[in-house]
């Protein structure tokens, strides 16, 4: 829930799931996101764990599921990557 007691977006949820999914585990130590997973739900959180063990499951709706979340971390992890490095080049002053 957000902080207003509205529930967070499908989208936020996903963005999440798939950080979580990715924390530690993708671009060379230059990716974590330790909170990711704290955020969700126990059933959003399932789905993460299925992700991060490579298990697929079989019905057709868990296994949307899962590619959404699967594919979201694929697409999160470069783009936090080259936002992060874009960043630090930044000249400052």
């Amino acid at each position: 829930m957000g902080e207003r007691g509205r529930a967070a977006s499908r989208t936020a949820g996903l963005v999440c799931q798939g950080r979580a999914a990715a924390d530690g585990r993708a671009a060379d130590g230059r990716f974590a996101d330790p909170v990711a997973a704290r955020l969700l739900r126990v059933a959003e959180r399932a789905s993460v764990d299925l992700v991060r063990a490579g298990t697929p499951p079989h019905g057709r709706r868990e296994r949307t599921v899962y590619e959404s979340v699967r594919a979201c971390a694929e697409v999160v992890v470069p783009r936090t990557v080259a936002i992060d490095e874009a960043l630090r080049a930044r000249p400052t002053g």
